[in-house]
């Protein structure tokens, strides 16, 4: 579902359904703020994410190719083995763990909603790219942005292999 958008003009954009279940309680105008601001992150490299809540996904039967949790870090999550880790992915089960506390905890000159949307949009990074590995430069880098920069996205290598796995579910 949503593997590929055509648009008016017959142009195929990738894009993808997300699952988001917001078990930590985050408030919605910082989730919306947070959905729009990842979805912003593949947009730069031309892919659509639409976000799905878990309660729609079980009325309407369907089943997104990736699922994000918002949690708080604690064992259940496996999040005690990554103390560290604002998020984990877990890519075997398509599933990727945000830890909304640790987000909270974080010093930086940022909003916590923002932040929360770029560990989003990395942990689905690292669902969508065969390798786990971090990058040096954009989205994809280990660590927190601590400064208000403008949006970064991924690297063009990165956005070809994301494009590419895109398509090929589609296929």
């Amino acid at each position: 579902m949503g593997l590929l958008l055509v648009l008016l003009l017959g142009i195929e954009v990738p894009a993808i359904t997300v699952r988001l279940d917001n078990d930590a309680g985050v408030r919605r105008a910082d989730l919306e703020f947070a959905k729009s601001r990842a979805a912003s992150v593949f947009a730069k490299i031309g892919v659509q994410v639409t976000w799905v809540e878990a309660a729609d996904v079980i009325a309407s039967h369907i089943q997104p190719p990736l699922t994000l949790v918002i949690a708080n870090g604690n064992v259940e999550t496996g999040a005690g083995l990554f103390v560290d880790a604002l998020g984990i992915a877990q890519p075997g089960v398509r599933r990727a763990h945000v830890f909304y506390d640790r987000v909270l905890q974080v010093q930086t000159l940022r909003p916590a909603p923002m932040v929360l949307g770029d560990v989003m949009a990395h942990e689905l990074g690292h669902l969508m790219l065969l390798s786990h590995r971090h990058s040096r430069e954009g989205i994809m880098k280990a660590g927190i942005e601590r400064r208000l920069l403008a949006l970064t996205t991924f690297t063009k290598a990165e956005a070809e292999e994301i494009t590419a796995r895109i398509r090929a579910l589609a296929d």
